[in-house]
């Protein structure tokens, strides 16, 4: 993600096209029939319907049941570029982001505030980019770092240790069992351990002396 801001850098993108800075798209004005506040869509497929061709009587129609008129604005799209000129522009004023996909490398939009890095895109086999991209890129940082490798191995270890005594009785367990209660404590200690060496707090043997000293 860019340190600059949203406005840095929607300058840079003019400073590469300056030809946008004076792109025009022509509009005009037309009176219509408005519901709160908007465009009414319902009666506007009405007077279509009724094919009402006259000026006259498009004006009576419009009135006609209708709680309010208005003289909105529209655009006069001509060509592909200015379509996608009014879009972009649109984009802008309301602060919608873009961003690549870290899986596919497509385009997709953000809907929301959520800090997403996959898109929504079937990747394979019906699953998705969010669904198969962070599985994935966990998978590669295992098989790019020894200590994380290390501590998946340690962590297995101890789940197995619980797993097999979970549903024990007292009688029947064995000093090398564990108990839901120590593996809560436990676990909680080794993900905060890896959480802590993912951002850089502390080393990987650092890490794993906290893992080791707690089976």
């Amino acid at each position: 993600m860019s340190s600059r801001s949203a406005s840095e850098r929607l300058v840079g993108f003019y400073f590469q096209f300056p030809k946008l800075s004076s792109f025009t798209v022509q509009t005009g004005f037309a009176v219509a029939p408005v519901k709160k506040g908007a465009l009414d869509y319902e009666k506007v497929a009405e007077i279509h319907r009724e094919n009402i061709t006259d000026t006259r009587q498009t004006l009576d129609a419009i009135h006609e049941d209708c709680s309010m008129v208005s003289l909105l604005p529209y655009y006069r799209i001509q060509s592909l570029d200015e379509m996608l000129f009014l879009e972009f522009m649109e984009m802008l004023k309301r602060c919608i982001q873009v961003k690549r996909c870290r899986l596919c490398g497509r385009y997709f939009v953000l809907i929301d505030k959520r800090k997403r890095e996959y898109c929504g895109r079937e990747y394979s086999e019906g699953r998705t980019c969010q669904e198969v991209g962070p599985l994935l890129r966990y998978e590669q940082n295992l098989e790019a770092d020894e200590y994380l490798r290390k501590f998946e191995t340690e962590y297995n270890k101890i789940y197995s240790r619980f797993y097999r005594a979970d549903g024990k009785t007292d009688a029947e367990f064995s000093g090398k069992d564990m108990t839901r209660d120590e593996f809560r404590i436990w676990s909680k200690a080794a993900s905060k351990a890896k959480a802590d060496y993912q951002k850089r707090l502390i080393t990987g043997e650092e890490m794993l002396n906290i893992v080791r000293t707690r089976t």
